[in-house]
C-alpha cells in the first residue's frame, strides 16, 4: 500500500500569495467640484469624506455626507456624488480587489470572536474625529506604499488595509449601538 504525504497548509500556500494580494492598489485624494454621475467599479472602493458636504446616492438610496463619512462600494454598487452649492468635497479613495478583503477578514487575527461570521464591509459608517484622522493617515500611507514598490510584493499595503478595515468594523459596531 502506497502512503500519501500531505504537507501542512502553510507549506503548500504562502499566506502572501500573489493570487490574493492585489495586482494594483489605487489610493489618493481628490477634490470634487461638480456632480460625478453614476458609476460602478470592478473592485472594492473605499471613500472617505475629508472636507465639505454633499450627497452620495448608492443604487436608489441617498446619504447626506460630511467629514468622517466613509463608504465601501462593492462591485455591485452603482453610486454617484453630488456636491453642495457651498463648494467642493475633498475625499480620499482606495480601490482594491474584493478577494483581498475576504482574505483579510478570514485571517484569524482579524476576527474579534472565534464564532464571528465573515463580515462584509458595511456600506456606510460615520467615523468620529480620531478615527477620521487615523483613516486619513492610513489611506495616505497606502497611497505612498503603492507608489514606491510593486504592490504585488508589498505586504505593508496588506497590513495597512487590515487596519483600515478594522476601523470600519469598529465604527459600524458603534453606529449600531
Amino acid at each position: 500500500m502506497k502512503k500519501l504525504k500531505y504537507s501542512s497548509p502553510f507549506y503548500s500556500r504562502d499566506y502572501f500569495s500573489k493570487n490574493i494580494l492585489p495586482n494594483s492598489v489605487y489610493a489618493g485624494r481628490k477634490s470634487i467640484r461638480q456632480q460625478i454621475p453614476f458609476k460602478q467599479h470592478d473592485e472594492l472602493e473605499l471613500l472617505l469624506v475629508r472636507r465639505g458636504e454633499g450627497t452620495v446616492t448608492v443604487n436608489a438610496t441617498q446619504f447626506p455626507i460630511r467629514r468622517g463619512d466613509m463608504f465601501c462600494f462593492s462591485p455591485c454598487h452603482f453610486h454617484k456624488i453630488d456636491v453642495d452649492r457651498s463648494g467642493a468635497l475633498e475625499v480620499s479613495e482606495c480601490h482594491i480587489n474584493s478577494g483581498l478583503y475576504f482574505y483579510i477578514t478570514a485571517c484569524p487575527y482579524f476576527q474579534s470572536t472565534p464564532d464571528a461570521d465573515l463580515p462584509y464591509p458595511p456600506l456606510h459608517v460615520r467615523l468620529d474625529e480620531p478615527d477620521t484622522r487615523r483613516t486619513e493617515l492610513l489611506i495616505d500611507d497606502i497611497a505612498a506604499e503603492s507608489e514606491k514598490t510593486d504592490v504585488r510584493d508589498n505586504q505593508q499595503c496588506f497590513f495597512l488595509l487590515m487596519k483600515l478595515f478594522g476601523i470600519m468594523e469598529r465604527a459600524a459596531e458603534k453606529n449600531e449601538s
